[in-house]
């Protein structure tokens, strides 16, 4: 269609590509914070305690596309045309982008046939739950060659990020600094927000990470929604929290989760219970489970 711009890349990639940057933050052994894929069974010297302070972090990783504004390509009036021509019909009434050539979106994802749920409404259970996050996350670019030119940009990269002020994440230090590293700017964050019953449903945002639309129509937030922004307040939230989850309480909540039923373990301790969760939601779902750990000094 005249009015697409089309990525070309893949779902899988971005996951990889923002899994593994997140995994650079963890710091070598003997400092306190840490973001761990806790998919993997963990032994040895790599296992975390079951007091260890922590909260989970649940990610699906969108490949964003792109639409053309109705300045640049006027909608169709035919019959039966695509849904896309509405969606840019009503960011065109709300006078979104207007400066722009194009705006981006991505759409749900089908359900699967032996999925039990949508893929939007398990991710929905993991948000604003009290004890754990979980968003969207979709680059703000759609050429592949330019998003991997972000990512091996080694000035992306912050130095050992963890190991600033004695341990101190404070506003005024390294943790708003990390707001504005250039790849985490360039992924938008979105919260799934309503129940779905069908995959038919968009969300759409501008170049620059603001002004997230929801399709059925709604506005839902005219404020920046990077994944920079996103980390940012989980990590200030975690470190001023008075009352945190411990590796030990999380295992017995993940463990109350729908996609837990009638699972067995060769082993039930709480981390295991922990990596147990996190495969099934990605091989189900294609969700990724994320860790950020707070360790005790020994």
């Amino acid at each position: 269609m005249s009015y697409q711009v089309k990525s070309n890349f893949k779902e899988k990639l971005i996951e990889i590509d923002i899994a593994r940057f997140l995994g650079c933050f963890t710091p070598i052994l003997g400092r306190l914070y840490y973001l761990e894929d806790a998919n993997e069974q963990l032994t040895g010297a790599d296992l975390i305690s079951e007091d260890t302070n922590a909260v989970p972090i649940y990610i699906q990783a969108k490949v964003s596309q792109g639409l053309k504004t109705i300045s640049k390509v006027p909608a169709s009036s035919r019959r039966n045309r695509s849904p896309l021509e509405d969606i840019r019909e009503y960011r065109h009434s709300l006078t979104l982008d207007i400066n722009d050539d194009h705006f981006l979106y991505f759409q749900l994802r089908k359900k699967a046939p032996t999925a039990e749920d949508f893929q939007h409404n398990v991710l929905m259970r993991y948000a604003n739950n009290g004890f754990s996050h979980a968003f969207y996350v979709a680059p703000l670019i759609i050429e592949k060659k330019e998003y991997e030119k972000q990512f091996l940009d080694f000035h992306n990269f912050p130095f050992e990020p963890f190991y600033f002020h004695h341990y101190e994440l404070r506003d005024r230090n390294w943790t708003s600094y990390f707001g504005f590293i250039p790849f985490l700017r360039n992924h938008i964050s979105i919260i799934p927000h309503e129940k779905v019953d069908t995959h038919e449903h968009f969300y759409a945002y501008s170049k620059d990470g603001i002004d997230v639309t929801w399709h059925s129509p709604e506005f839902i937030d005219g404020n920046p929604s990077r994944l920079g922004d996103r980390i940012v307040k989980i990590i200030r939230d975690f470190y001023y929290s008075e009352k945190k989850e411990t590796i030990s309480t999380l295992a017995k909540r993940l463990l109350e989760m729908p996609i837990m039923k009638d699972v067995e373990f060769d082993n039930d301790e709480p981390i295991n219970i922990i990596a147990k969760h996190g495969q099934i939601l990605e091989k189900e779902y294609g969700i990724k489970q994320l860790i950020f750990t707070e360790r005790k000094r020994e």
